[in-house]
């Protein structure tokens, strides 16, 4: 295959890295502009009284999470801060599905954002050995919190594990998931990644990653955020056409960009999305 070559360079006002795809940037700035603009303006409830008002309230929180760490992706993309590139995405990951799963299954937003919270406040206290009034209170509210909403308290926290495959298949968990967290978390298995071993058997850090895969990278950070953003759209401008239709042209645009960017994509993922595309023609 030919190498594809960029005439334009994405910048900033002190970098410049040649290699990236200006489309990819360009697309990632359209997506960030969706991420403002559903969110311009929004009333939101200021306290969990039901189904609904968690998941508005849990998916306002994490949009504002979503659109941070993609601008923050690009940033570091841009000045060759791949080894964070891949974290952040695992990160982005995380956010996206989290927020999709509460907006899919109000019953679970309503007990994490109430019984759950409330329980994470109370084993932190325990595990920082505060005083025992402090936990006290904090038993207490874990209580109130089941007094208030017994149609939700026998669930139970999910793992990210459980969240991920409701979405994607359990490979797609461990290579977007699991394999960042070794770095992310400074795991010994991460050296596989950061040390790149020479033919005369000498090692390197290895800072930057190849530019096809960068730009496969970016293409996928996008497509998540898209994804949550979705399910934003849906949930709080159900009848905003105007919002739909830009979402609906992110994502044709995405799947252009992943076929011009298929690194590390098997053939049946480019195959399916070559079919939908074709059914958009």
């Amino acid at each position: 295959m030919a190498e594809v070559t960029y005439t334009e360079v994405p910048v900033s006002p002190e970098f410049a890295r040649p290699g990236l795809d200006p489309d990819v940037i360009r697309a990632l700035q359209a997506t960030d502009d969706l991420v403002r603009d559903m969110r311009r303006d929004l009333p939101w409830p200021n306290q969990v009284w039901d189904e609904d008002s968690a998941v508005k309230r849990y998916l306002v929180y994490t949009s504002v999470l979503v659109d941070t760490v993609l601008a923050d992706i690009g940033m570091s993309a841009l000045i060759k801060n791949d080894i964070m590139v891949q974290s952040k995405m695992r990160v982005l990951a995380e956010y996206a599905v989290k927020g999709a799963y509460y907006d899919d299954h109000p019953e679970y937003a309503l007990y994490m954002t109430t019984i759950g919270e409330a329980k994470d406040v109370l084993h932190k206290l325990k595990d920082a050995r505060k005083d025992a009034a402090s936990i006290s209170i904090a038993e207490a509210n874990v209580e109130a919190m089941k007094q208030r909403f017994p149609h939700v308290a026998h669930l139970r926290r999910l793992d990210i594990a459980e969240l991920m495959t409701t979405y994607a298949d359990r490979a797609d968990y461990v290579w977007l998931y699991r394999a960042p967290s070794a770095v992310l978390h400074g795991d010994p298995e991460g050296m596989r990644l950061i040390f790149e071993r020479l033919p005369d058997g000498r090692e390197k850090v290895l800072l930057e990653f190849e530019l096809h895969y960068v730009n496969a990278l970016l293409v996928d950070a996008g497509s998540n955020a898209l994804f949550f953003c979705d399910h934003f759209v849906s949930r709080f401008h159900p009848h905003d056409e105007a919002l739909k239709a830009r979402g609906a042209a992110l994502h044709e645009r995405y799947q252009r960009l992943t076929l011009k960017h298929p690194y590390g994509r098997d053939d049946d993922a480019i195959a399916e999305v070559e079919s939908q595309l074709s059914g958009t023609a």
